[in-house]
């Protein structure tokens, strides 16, 4: 079985659902986690911690570069994400892939999806920030620096470029489609990304079609999606679920089952009917997240509507 480790730097507070992250990460107990953070946590014993102050990772990433970075805030380290491999090689050297993930996910299980006979074949695992894996090789690991637009440029600049992707239609994402297709491993229907403008459940990583009403079920280390096609309840199993920052209420002790609503974590349902797909997968909760972006974009709207009349 190859080895797996992922990177996770984390500065401030933590989400109130960090534990249930972490109880997904527990049943993995396969695949390493490295947390680098200034909080203080109790974890699983596949995950290790690396006590750090922000400005003391920033000290750390600036000692590898020869030209001033600009790392101002934590999540700028987005764009540093793909020279993880390079930076943090000390701390990674005796295992076969390295990757990155977010902690506003729960996770299924990953040696289901990602298995040893894909890791062979493949030197990039998925497309996304919030989970790509990369072979821990000198080649690999250095492959950023071929990226659209430079690494120079990105590392120095206050902007956010969502370099670990294909921010303004080029990062290290697009350098690995157009350059490097055969080996890397791009699979949109495993995992579900949760879209932020909406209040209830919709991923954007795939064609959703008919289906509507999803949620989701946690078992013992099983991620399972549930939705309504033609008046049926489909069950089908997920490598994980990312919620992109949405906030959701959560109980304060952590089972090894439990059913995700939007936005709600509650007592684990096995078979979910129509009924109850149709009762609870409406957002009735509310989306902290949806509401904010809403709001700047309605803003934005008017103050746009605003100039535009007042310049006539």
């Amino acid at each position: 079985m190859m080895k797996i480790v992922l990177i996770i730097p984390f500065f401030g507070k933590f989400r109130p659902d960090f534990k249930y992250w972490l109880k997904s990460v527990e049943y993995n107990s396969t695949i390493d986690f490295l947390l680098i953070t200034d909080q203080s946590v109790e974890v699983p014993n596949n995950v290790r911690i690396i006590k750090s102050t922000f400005k003391s990772f920033v000290n750390r990433v600036q000692q590898f570069y020869q030209f001033p970075i600009a790392l101002n805030n934590p999540y700028k380290i987005c764009d540093f994400k793909p020279a993880f491999g390079e930076i943090f090689q000390n701390e990674i050297k005796c295992y076969d892939f390295w990757g990155h993930c977010d902690t506003d996910l729960i996770f299924g299980d990953i040696r289901h999806f990602i298995s040893d006979e894909i890791l062979t074949n493949y030197d990039r695992i998925l497309a996304n920030g919030h989970l790509t894996l990369y072979r821990n090789t000198q080649v690999t690991n250095a492959m950023y620096k071929k990226a659209i637009p430079s690494f120079k440029e990105v590392f120095s600049s206050n902007d956010n470029y969502a370099f670990d992707e294909a921010g303004r239609g080029n990062g290290t994402t697009l350098y690995w489609y157009r350059n490097l297709k055969h080996k890397f491993y791009i699979n949109r229907e495993i995992f579900d990304d949760i879209f932020t403008l909406k209040d209830n459940f919709v991923p954007t990583n795939y064609s959703i079609e008919n289906r509507r009403n999803f949620i989701y079920s946690f078992d013992n280390g099983i991620l399972f999606r549930f939705y309504e096609i033609n008046g049926t309840v489909k069950k089908e199993e997920t490598l994980y679920v990312h919620f992109q920052k949405r906030k959701l209420f959560v109980p304060s002790i952590v089972q090894n089952r439990f059913t995700i609503i939007p936005n709600k974590i509650i007592t684990y349902r096995e078979t979910p009917n129509i009924d109850f797909l149709r009762k609870n997968a409406k957002g009735k909760f509310f989306n902290k997240q949806f509401f904010k972006i809403k709001t700047k974009y309605v803003k934005s709207k008017i103050i746009k509507l605003l100039k535009e009349t007042f310049s006539t």
